[in-house]
């Protein structure tokens, strides 16, 4: 679900607004930012759409350039009094609701008196508004963020998105097979844990935490990330496959499933560290590096998270992709 939208009209800033939306993507995830009606379903009422858009949002932004207040159309009418006008049928939407709105005040513009505006939008003119300008877009765009982190907090503890669980299981041995691991020979991943608190919250997830609703969440995100990261190996060519299993799945960076110890051998797990340094760069934090663990989806996670973790998978995947 998108959490900010931003309003801009197409021949007074869509240049800027589109820089400001890369900006943004930075710090937000990009499914949960809305800029264009080029995502309108077709064959739906245009109006109810943008309307219902709208609603979902948590912030808008109204990017108000020096042609915004007179705008025209070919027939010489100016724009924002025809109610039809998607630009106004956005801001009225939002206002409608007392949705936060943030005017953003493109290289100077003033921002519009009140007298200036249809019905409709005149509670605009009293909103504090932004500066953007091309000088310091940079400092500009940042204050932007600090904003909107009043209204849709980012998302900052990476191992929140995709990773983590209760470890209960025990494991020992004597020193002269654990020095296996001791000395590097043998390479052991994870964490072993059995004290009381671990246990507790293992009982807590076990009787409350893990319902039939939960489940169910969760296979539905299992279904978003596997689809979604099988169409990013399909696109980029990679010899590689998603495996799942409940909350668990991870992608096989070879082309045939493995099914033995001499296959999982043969994985290239060169692709599975520079996988996991690509998530991490990109806000999610995977489960300490292995040559096949991937992920683990927990019931705090969400369709914005696996959306995250695919839109990272892509990026990499074309990164590395074969030349063809």
């Amino acid at each position: 679900m998108a959490r900010i939208f931003i309003n801009y009209r197409r021949d007074d800033t869509q240049g800027v607004a589109g820089r400001l939306f890369d900006h943004l993507a930075l710090e937000y995830s990009r499914s949960e930012l809305f800029m264009d009606v080029d995502a309108m379903k077709p064959g739906l009422d245009f109006i109810k759409q943008l309307d219902a858009q709208v609603s979902q949002c948590h912030v808008l932004l109204a990017m108000i350039g020096p042609h915004w207040v007179d705008a025209r159309d070919a027939a010489g009418k100016r724009r924002l009094d025809n109610d039809k006008d998607s630009v106004r049928i956005e801001l009225a939407s939002a206002l409608r609701r007392d949705i936060a709105v943030i005017p953003v005040l493109v290289e100077g513009t003033p921002m519009p008196p009140e007298d200036s505006l249809p019905d409709d939008l005149k509670p605009l003119a009293r909103r504090h508004a932004l500066e953007l300008r091309h000088t310091r877009f940079n400092a500009d765009a940042d204050a932007i963020v600090q904003a909107l982190e009043q209204v849709v907090p980012r998302r900052r503890v990476p191992w929140l998105l995709v990773g983590g669980g209760v470890s209960v299981a025990a494991i020992g041995g004597t020193a002269e097979i654990m020095n296996f691991v001791a000395d590097g020979t043998y390479e052991m991943v994870g964490t072993f844990n059995g004290n009381p608190l671990a246990m507790a919250a293992t009982r807590a997830v076990l009787c409350e935490v893990a319902t039939p609703e939960a489940y169910e969440h969760i296979e539905k995100l299992r279904l978003r990330a596997k689809t979604g990261i099988e169409q990013a190996i399909a696109a980029s060519g990679l010899s590689a496959h998603v495996v799942t299993a409940g909350a668990k799945g991870c992608v096989v960076f070879a082309e045939e499933p493995v099914t033995s110890y001499r296959g999982f051998l043969g994985v290239d797990d060169r692709y599975s560290h520079a996988h996991w340094l690509y998530q991490h760069n990109g806000g999610v934090f995977l489960p300490p590096w292995g040559k096949i663990e991937q992920w683990l989806i927990s019931v705090q996670h969400d369709e914005a998270d696996i959306d995250r973790l695919v839109e990272n998978f892509g990026v990499f995947a074309q990164a590395v992709r074969p030349e063809r």
